[in-house]
C-alpha cells in the first residue's frame, strides 16, 4: 500500500495551467490539484473542459481535487447561503467534466453551532450530488471554531452525506492544534485528500500559508501524521499545497522537482 503523490497548482502560481500541467508530468507526480479560477481562466482564453481533461489523461494525471467551493455556504444568512449554493454550481460542473475526485470546502470563519455548521455543509453536499461531485470539508487551523481535525470530523460525521467527507491539510492540522488521535474516528474512506506541507519554525499562532516549505525543511511532524494514516489504510494522493513566495520566484519546474524529490524522500525514507 503506497500513497500516490499530486502536485497543488498554487505551488507553482504564476505559471500558465498549460505549463502547470507541463511541470507536473514532466516531474513525475501521478496527480494534479487544481483551482477553479485557473480553469475558467483556460477556458475564457478559448480552452475547453474537454481538451484539458484530454490533456491530462494523455500525461496520465488524474485531478484528486479542486480548490474550491468558495465561502458563503456556512454560518451565513440564508440568502447568502442560497446564493453561494447557487453560484457554485459552475464549480460542480468543471468538476464533473474533469472527473475531479473531490473539491474542497474550507471552513466557515465564525463560530457558532456545529449543528448548524453540519446542516450547512450537508446542503453544499446535496446541491454537489446532482452533479455526481464529492466534498472535502477543510477545517482551517487559524478559525476561531472550525479548525481541529475533531471539530471538522464531527461537522462531516453530522452532516452524514454519502458525497461529504474531510481532507487533512498537514499544515492547518499543525496550526490548529489537531492531534494524532483526532484521527482515529474518521472512516478511511471519508478521508478524500491530503494537502501535505511543511511549515517554518514561527511560533505556531505565527504561522500563516507563506510559510509553508518542502515536507523535510520545517517542523511539523508530517511523518507521524502519515505513518498515522498510513495505519488506518489511507492509500490516496498526498497533493503538495505551498503559498511560498519564494518558490514561487523560481522556475516552476524545479519547484515542482524539488516538491516530487522531497515527498518522495519522505514517503519512503
Amino acid at each position: 500500500m503506497a500513497f500516490r503523490l499530486a502536485l497543488n497548482t498554487v505551488t507553482i502560481k504564476p505559471a500558465t495551467l498549460d505549463e502547470k500541467v507541463a511541470a507536473t508530468a514532466e516531474a513525475g507526480y501521478e496527480g494534479i490539484g487544481l483551482w477553479n479560477h485557473e480553469v475558467s481562466e483556460f477556458v475564457a482564453r478559448g480552452g475547453t473542459l474537454e481538451a484539458l481533461a484530454k490533456r491530462l489523461k494523455t500525461l496520465g494525471l488524474v485531478a484528486p481535487e479542486m480548490c474550491s467551493a468558495g465561502g458563503g455556504w456556512q454560518y451565513a444568512d440564508e440568502a447568502t447561503r442560497r446564493k453561494a449554493l447557487e453560484d457554485v454550481k459552475p464549480r460542480f460542473e468543471m468538476c464533473a467534466a474533469l472527473s475531479v475526485g473531490c473539491i474542497i470546502a474550507a471552513a466557515a470563519e465564525g463560530v457558532g453551532e456545529l449543528s448548524q455548521a453540519a446542516d450547512d455543509f450537508a446542503a453544499l453536499c446535496r446541491v454537489a450530488a446532482q452533479f455526481g461531485v464529492r466534498v472535502a470539508f477543510e477545517i482551517i487551523g487559524p478559525r476561531k471554531q472550525l479548525n481541529n481535525m475533531a471539530v471538522g470530523w464531527e461537522v462531516v460525521r453530522r452532516a452524514a452525506q454519502p458525497n461529504g467527507g474531510i481532507m487533512v491539510d498537514t499544515f492547518h492540522f499543525y496550526r490548529g492544534g489537531s492531534t494524532l488521535e483526532q484521527l482515529q474516528p474518521i472512516p478511511t474512506d471519508k478521508i478524500y485528500v491530503v494537502h501535505i506541507n511543511d511549515a517554518t519554525g514561527k511560533p505556531r499562532e505565527q504561522l500563516t500559508d507563506a510559510d509553508r516549505v518542502h515536507v523535510g525543511r520545517g517542523v511539523i511532524p508530517v511523518k507521524d501524521i502519515l505513518a498515522a494514516l498510513k495505519a488506518k489504510g489511507f492509500d490516496g494522493f498526498l497533493s503538495l499545497e505551498l503559498f511560498n513566495r519564494d518558490y514561487w520566484a523560481e522556475s516552476p519546474r524545479k519547484v515542482a522537482a524539488d516538491g516530487k524529490a522531497a515527498l518522495t524522500a519522505m514517503v519512503h525514507g
